[in-house]
């Protein structure tokens, strides 16, 4: 992708995400951030992948950064390419749940 493109950041609502420094980073960088619900974490189809790698990392490979960075590498090569394809072909799905929903938790 060519930055000088037109382009938007999105990210979620993470406190680091909307401290003062990373707004002013932010503003002082002329980085447009798309608008995004607070607490929208059925908009962010990464948790639904997050959630996955979760349950199949054990507890005893958790406790070292490397252990635990390889591990997720591996579990993430292993993921079936339909998952991911799924997930992003359900947002719109999850985009009309969430508005009919009035921005309240929904099924994803």
């Amino acid at each position: 992708m060519d930055l000088d493109e037109e382009w938007m950041l999105q990210q979620d609502n993470d406190p680091k995400h909307t401290a003062k420094k990373t707004k002013k980073f932010l503003q002082d960088c002329k980085i447009e951030v798309l608008q995004w619900p607070p607490q929208s974490a059925d908009l962010n189809p990464i948790e639904n992948l997050w959630s996955l790698l979760d349950a199949e990392i054990p507890l005893e490979k958790r406790h070292n950064k490397t252990v635990f960075l390889n591990e997720l590498q591996l579990k993430f090569q292993q993921i079936d390419p339909n998952y991911l394809q799924k997930l992003v072909v359900n947002m719109p799905r999850r985009l009309e749940a969430v508005i009919k929903s009035r921005g309240y938790n929904i099924k994803y």
